[in-house]
C-alpha cells in the first residue's frame, strides 16, 4: 500500500497517526489514547472541491480536518487541523497528503 502517515499532537493528551491510503482515496485517524478511528474517502476526479472539512470529537474536544487541493483542483495536496471551540488552527498539526512514507 501506498501510504502517507503522520504522527500529529493536537493538544497535550490528544496524539494522532493520521494515514492517507494514496491507493485507496482513502483516509483513517487513529486516537491511541481513546481506541477509536475515523475514516472517510477523499473525492476525486469530478467531485474534487476547492477544500473539504471533515467534523469529528475526540473525547470533548471538537475538531474539523481541512483539506486543500492542488492550484489546479486536480489532486489533493495539503491538510491541517481547525480546533472549533478555539476557532483557530492548530500549530504544527499540518502537512502534505502526497508525500509517500516509506
Amino acid at each position: 500500500m501506498r501510504a502517507s502517515i503522520h504522527e500529529l499532537r493536537l493538544t497535550n493528551r490528544v496524539t494522532i497517526t493520521l494515514v492517507f491510503n494514496l491507493e485507496e482515496d482513502t483516509w483513517i485517524i487513529v486516537h491511541k489514547e481513546g481506541k477509536g478511528t475515523i475514516r472517510d474517502s477523499l473525492d476525486t476526479g469530478s467531485c474534487l472541491k476547492e477544500r473539504t472539512h471533515h467534523h469529528f470529537w475526540i473525547n470533548s474536544r471538537d475538531y474539523e480536518m481541512v483539506i486543500d487541493p492542488s492550484e489546479e483542483d486536480d489532486t489533493w495536496e495539503t491538510f491541517s487541523f481547525f480546533d472549533v471551540k478555539k476557532q483557530m488552527y492548530i500549530e504544527n498539526a499540518s502537512g502534505n497528503i502526497s508525500e509517500e512514507t516509506k
